[in-house]
């Protein structure tokens, strides 16, 4: 005779992050991707159970509700944050409002970066003053800004400026 093992899965009561986000240039899928198990009460896996990723920024990007895999992962493989800012985190929950869930269920990510993307705008900021003596430096003085396609500055970026006489 064969041993026979019946595993039986029961309602999805809690999350695990399996894969956590990482740093990130902005408007790029978040590197990881975050991917989150929703588990029964035994720790196991749960399949069609509505996730949602939330960071309480309005910058956030992309399908914010997965639903669970075969596997019990939810995969957010196209998240993207548009604000360059550090100490980002996300906040997974069970979204759905079936029977078998338990809703209040939360899990916060690890922190993470999202860094600005290339240069893609420079403004001038400050405007030398009118009028200048020759061979000197430039009084006012001129000041850039280098931004990103969605206004993040972009650091470390050389800027060269050349006098136009007219």
């Amino acid at each position: 005779t064969s041993d026979i093992t019946i595993t039986l899965v029961g309602d999805a009561d809690g999350l695990s992050i399996t894969t956590g986000p990482s740093d990130t240039e902005a408007n790029k899928s978040l590197t990881g991707p975050p991917t989150v198990e929703a588990q029964d009460i035994n720790g196991e896996a749960v399949s069609g159970i509505d996730v949602t990723a939330e960071t309480g920024s309005k910058n956030l990007i992309g399908d914010r509700t997965v639903t669970t895999n075969s596997s019990g992962q939810a995969v957010f493989d196209n998240l993207s944050l548009t604000d360059a800012e550090t100490n980002y985190t996300l906040n997974f929950s069970i979204s759905s409002t079936q029977d078998n869930v338990n809703s209040s269920v939360t899990v916060e990510s690890n922190t993470f970066d999202v860094t600005a993307g290339n240069a893609t705008d420079i403004e001038i900021d400050t405007q030398p003053d009118n009028t200048q003596a020759a061979g000197q430096n430039l009084t006012g003085p001129p000041t850039v800004q280098v931004t990103d396609n969605f206004n993040n500055g972009v650091p470390s970026v050389e800027v060269d400026v050349e006098a136009i006489n007219g």
